[in-house]
């Protein structure tokens, strides 16, 4: 049996690396009684597929993970079993078997929604966003390693638009295929700023686009 199950990773959780999220996972499900299966060999694994990976910092409302399971199990049970045993910031939001056919998480997933909260003196009106979408690259740089990587933020996004933020501000939403600009380039083009003045910027994926998901 395998179930996919829709989490997210807010508040101070953000901050968790993607391996450490693995692994709070993995010691959860085995808490919870539910029966995962392991892959054979000399170091048997859970056989567990993530979602592409957050960046540390990065908050996800609907995340995805498949769970292969050895046998059947009462599914809202177990999430509300998870429910009590997941620190917070991690929680389970739904779950639900999938039929043999179903395509994998990394075949499925067309795209992604993001937002980032946008600070008082970044100044961004509709015009400035479509003539982003105008465009037919948009190259940005910024240093790796001491090294400049030069990116095009304008490669697969599909969609951007503003709309009031909570608490007051303003809010930008990212539409990008997959592969394709990390949002965080996006921002960078956009604004036309070095990348180390964006580093204040609070980022949320807020789900997938693709068919069964």
């Amino acid at each position: 049996m395998k179930v996919r199950y829709t989490y997210s990773k807010i508040g101070l959780a953000r901050f968790i690396s993607h391996l450490d999220l693995m692994r709070v996972l993995f010691r959860s499900f085995s808490r919870a009684g539910i029966p995962v299966a392991y892959s054979q060999g000399f170091t048997p694994h859970p056989r567990f597929e993530f979602c592409p990976p957050l960046k540390v910092g990065m908050e996800g409302l609907r995340e995805l993970c498949d769970a292969e399971l050895m046998g059947e199990i009462d599914i809202p049970a177990a999430i509300a079993t998870l429910g009590g045993i997941l620190p917070s910031g991690i929680s389970i939001g739904g779950a639900r078997a999938l039929p043999p056919s179903s395509p994998t998480i990394g075949a499925a997933i067309q795209g992604a929604r993001y937002s980032v909260r946008l600070l008082p003196d970044w100044r961004l009106a509709g015009e400035d966003l479509e003539a982003f979408l105008g465009l037919s690259e948009a190259k940005v740089s910024r240093l790796r390693e001491g090294r400049e990587r030069v990116s095009d933020a304008r490669r697969g996004v599909r969609a951007l638009s503003l709309s009031p933020g909570d608490g007051g501000g303003r809010e930008l939403s990212i539409e990008v295929a997959l592969p394709g600009a990390s949002p965080t380039d996006v921002l960078q083009a956009l604004l036309a700023r070095p990348a180390e003045d964006l580093r204040g910027a609070r980022w949320t994926r807020l789900g997938f686009i693709g068919e069964g998901l």
